[in-house]
């Protein structure tokens, strides 16, 4: 749902980019001010109202899509010991790190690395106590091949490695250093087909330049 309202509001910001775009060609600045002034609009009519939907069918929504999870993978125990053992957890991992969470709890200050507002902090002490397995998801990665200008990969000696050419999604940063492709709403909509053709491209032309002189 996250990725889908992000969608919708990265489609009504480029359509309207488009719009907008075309009346400044046209040097109409009016109808650009205009087509601004009515994109501003509605997205604070429609970031309004998904706010408030979200915010009076929260816990509905959360039943719907989480209160079905299958009991082998919601664990629920009378005591946190049974919980630990269920989830596979080394002896002391979760009595340890539950003990941590209340302790900041009573203290109303969370010191932890990614420290949660003290409204935030409820102790868990009263059974029944519920776990499951979370695991992770990689979305994306902030490293790759070294590229230059050409598309030609570096090495780690800092020299062109011959014969050997990256196009974004492998090279570069996220994808080429300072592109948008790591940006969750233009990387997903505008950025990976855009950056594949224009990769792909420099790419092949740069092989034809580099690699194919003097070949008949």
């Amino acid at each position: 749902i996250n990725n889908l309202i992000i969608v919708l509001f990265a489609a009504l910001a480029t359509g309207g980019a488009v719009v907008v775009s075309q009346f400044l060609g046209a040097r109409e600045q009016k109808g650009a001010n205009e087509s601004s002034g009515q994109l501003i609009l509605l997205s604070g009519l429609f970031g309004l109202l998904v706010g408030a939907f979200c915010f009076v069918l929260a816990r509905p929504m959360i039943r719907l899509f989480y209160g079905a999870i299958d009991a082998d993978v919601l664990k629920r125990r009378d005591t946190l010991e049974e919980l630990e053992t269920d989830l596979g957890f080394a002896p002391g991992v979760l009595t340890k790190a539950v003990a941590k969470l209340n302790e900041c709890c009573e203290r109303g200050e969370d010191d932890f690395m990614y420290p949660m507002p003290p409204e935030w902090l409820h102790s868990i002490t009263t059974p029944p106590f519920y776990g499951c397995r979370i695991c992770g998801n990689l979305y994306g990665t902030k490293a790759g091949l070294l590229i230059n200008d050409q598309m030609q990969v570096i090495g780690t000696n800092g020299l062109v490695i011959p014969g050997l050419y990256a196009g974004w999604h492998t090279a570069g940063g996220a994808c080429g250093e300072n592109s948008y492709i790591g940006d969750p709403i233009l990387g997903s909509l505008m950025g990976d087909v855009g950056l594949a053709f224009c990769g792909g491209y420099l790419c092949g032309t740069s092989a034809v330049e580099h690699e194919l002189q003097g070949v008949e």
